[in-house]
């Protein structure tokens, strides 16, 4: 019996009297004296089990043969995976009821992990490529692109709920984002004076990016830029803008807008000199105090070149599209109002004030609405 055991190679492990005697009864059909037993165990600790030995140890134990396998180190750390992925599949709705019953006990611990957590990932450099490398591999890999593909309209689904629900919350988050990056260009480009290049305005619901050299226009529309300070802010704040408020940057389009109908054809010079008289006209008939001047009373902007109307009751977006429907284009809305006998639904601003009403529902005057 001796002999036998000896032959095999076996693992040291701690067994009870009970499991010993068991293994002894299976291998020889009689019973294991106690000093045999320690010889075994002090003589072979720290060898490996052989897989025939391993057969003959399940016999004794289940009374069937098994086919276990020797693994190696990273062979059990992979079995384990699977085996833990395989429970969590099984028992999500036990796990999730696990798991929010410790939130529930440890709402202190939770909160504290979380505000670690939040300062580690914005402000430790590791951190944060380790997550900018982990979001690049997961975007890609193949697991995920199936997901994507098999459950396309289940997320949307998910997504569109979810938005019914939040849809507050959500438009208050992306309005606060816009904020924070439209003032850190700002900022940037003012050089941290956050004031117009040319007048010095520092109300900064009047600023806004202006390209140099000019051309904004066709730029956006190359690019099919939606945000020019996402934009900005995404391509590392390339040079050529320059932050003007609203009034001086529509002016500098007006006063270009004037040199080439001076050095243009006849028919450009004429074109410019009736819009001019025309856009007089209507001005005319809705001045304030009987002036031509921003209706704002902390405003009073009287430079023509920065004036504009304003919708009293606001819809002016839905109206300039029913305007071009009927081929009013451009400064059309001046010739509609005379033709329609000075409608009493306009009044004059300055562009400052009509953007911030516009864009932000108030001015930051504190005097209209």
């Amino acid at each position: 019996m001796t002999d036998e055991i000896k032959k095999s190679k076996l693992l040291g492990r701690k067994l009870s009297d009970e499991h010993k005697k068991n293994i002894s009864l299976g291998l020889t059909g009689r019973k294991m004296s106690d000093e045999t037993r320690k010889k075994i165990s002090d003589g072979n600790k720290g060898k490996i089990r052989s897989e025939e030995f391993c057969k003959r140890m399940s016999v004794a134990r289940l009374g069937k043969p098994t086919n276990r396998k020797l693994l190696t180190k990273e062979e059990k750390q992979e079995r384990a995976r699977l085996l833990a992925r395989k429970y969590r599949l099984n028992n999500k709705d036990k796990i999730k009821s696990k798991h929010a019953k410790w939130r529930k006990n440890n709402p202190d611990k939770i909160k504290n992990w979380n505000e670690i957590h939040k300062y580690k990932k914005k402000n430790d450099p590791q951190i944060k490529e380790h997550y900018r490398l982990y979001n690049q591999q997961y975007e890609k890999s193949e697991n995920r692109l199936e997901y994507l593909r098999v459950n396309k309209d289940k997320r949307l689904e998910t997504k569109r709920q979810y938005y019914y629900k939040n849809t507050d919350d959500l438009k208050r988050k992306v309005s606060e984002r816009h904020r924070k990056i439209r003032l850190e260009v700002i900022n940037h480009y003012s050089n941290g004076t956050m004031k117009c290049k040319k007048c010095g305005e520092s109300i900064q619901e009047f600023l806004e990016v202006d390209h140099i050299n000019d051309g904004g226009r066709k730029h956006k529309k190359s690019e099919n830029i939606t945000s020019m300070y996402n934009y900005l802010r995404t391509n590392k704040f390339p040079e050529g803008y320059q932050i003007l408020c609203a009034n001086c940057n529509i002016e500098k389009l007006m006063l270009k807008a004037k040199l080439r109908s001076e050095t243009g054809t006849k028919s450009q010079k004429y074109s410019h000199t009736y819009r001019q008289k025309l856009k007089l006209n209507v001005f005319s008939y809705y001045m304030t105090d009987g002036e031509i001047k921003c209706a704002c009373p902390n405003c009073n902007e009287n430079d023509i070149n920065k004036l504009c109307l304003d919708h009293i009751n606001n819809g002016g977006t839905a109206h300039r599209e029913k305007l071009l429907e009927e081929g009013f284009v451009g400064n059309g809305i001046y010739l509609w109002v005379k033709q329609n006998n000075y409608p009493p639904l306009f009044r004059i601003l300055c562009i400052n004030c009509n953007k911030s009403l516009g864009n932000r529902g108030y001015c930051p005057h504190d005097t209209i609405k």
